[in-house]
C-alpha cells in the first residue's frame, strides 16, 4: 500500500537519514557516502534530500502505518528551479564548497548514467529516488510491497522504472524483485554505482540504452 504524502515529521525525516548513514556495506566496498567523511554529514544530506523530495511531491508512505517512505520522480515532472536551488544550497552548507565539488566530480567519474541515456533518447521513465523501510518494520515484506506498487504505476503509464544504488547487496535485492542490472559505473577503486531497469510488462523494447560490455556488468532496505 502506497499513500502520497505532503507532510512528514522531523522524527520521520531523521529516521530516513539515520537508516542511510548506518547502512553496512560489504567488506572491501564503500558507498558513495564514504566521500562525505562522516556519518553526521550523510544523515544531514539525506534529510535535506527527503525534504526536497517532499516539496517536489515525490514522497509516498509505505504501508498502513507509514512503515517506510518512498520517493519517486518521473521524466515528465522536472524539479522546480527554486527547490533545486534550495537543495544545492543545503548541500553546500552541509558539505562545504570543497567536499561538495568533490562529490559532484565523483558522481561524474563513472560516465553517463542510465537516467541521462534515457533522457537523451527521449524515453519516458519513472525513477525510484529513495526507498527506506523503517528499522522496526524491516524484513516484513514492505520493500516488495513498495516496489510492486511502483511497478504497477509504471506499467499503467507504459514506461520503464529505473534506479541507481551504490551497494552490491542492494543491487542484488532489486534484481531479485524484478529489475535488471544494465550498467555498473566505477566511481573509485572501492565505489560502484549500479544502474537498474525494469521495463513495462506490456512491452519489452529493444535496447536503446547503449551497449554494456560483459566486464562492466557485475553479476548479481535502503537505496
Amino acid at each position: 500500500m502506497l499513500t502520497p504524502i505532503t507532510e512528514m515529521t522531523e522524527q520521520e525525516i531523521r529516521e530516513i537519514g539515520d537508516a542511510f548513514a548506518d547502512y553496512v556495506y560489504e567488506d572491501g566496498e564503500e558507498g558513495m557516502f564514504s566521500i562525505f567523511g562522516s556519518r553526521e554529514k550523510v544523515s544531514r544530506y539525506i534529510c535535506a534530500f527527503a525534504r526536497a523530495a517532499l516539496r517536489c511531491g515525490w514522497m509516498w508512505a509505505v504501508g498502513e502505518n507509514r512503515e517506510g517512505f518512498l520517493a519517486v520522480s518521473s521524466s515528465d515532472n522536472p524539479v522546480p528551479a527554486s527547490i533545486m536551488a534550495g537543495f544545492l544550497w543545503n548541500c553546500l552548507r552541509i558539505l562545504g564548497l570543497k567536499d561538495a565539488f568533490y562529490l559532484a566530480k565523483s558522481l561524474n567519474a563513472g560516465g553517463r548514467t542510465l537516467e541521462e541515456s534515457m533522457k537523451k533518447a527521449k524515453q519516458p521513465f519513472m525513477k525510484i529516488e529513495m526507498l527506506c523501510i523503517r528499522k522496526p518494520y524491516q524484513g516484513q515484506g514492505h520493500m516488495r510491497e513498495a516496489l510492486e506498487a511502483v511497478f504497477r504505476m509504471a506499467d499503467e503509464k507504459k514506461v520503464s522504472c529505473i534506479l541507481d544504488t551504490d551497494g552490491r547487496l542492494k543491487m542484488e535485492k532489486y534484481c531479485h524483485f524484478g529489475m535488471r542490472l544494465v550498467r555498473t559505473r566505477r566511481i573509485t577503486e572501492t565505489i560502484r554505482m549500479y544502474d537498474l531497469l525494469r521495463e513495462p510488462e506490456t512491452e519489452r523494447p529493444e535496447n536503446i540504452y547503449g551497449s554494456f560490455p560483459e566486464k562492466d556488468a557485475e553479476k548479481p532496505e535502503v537505496s
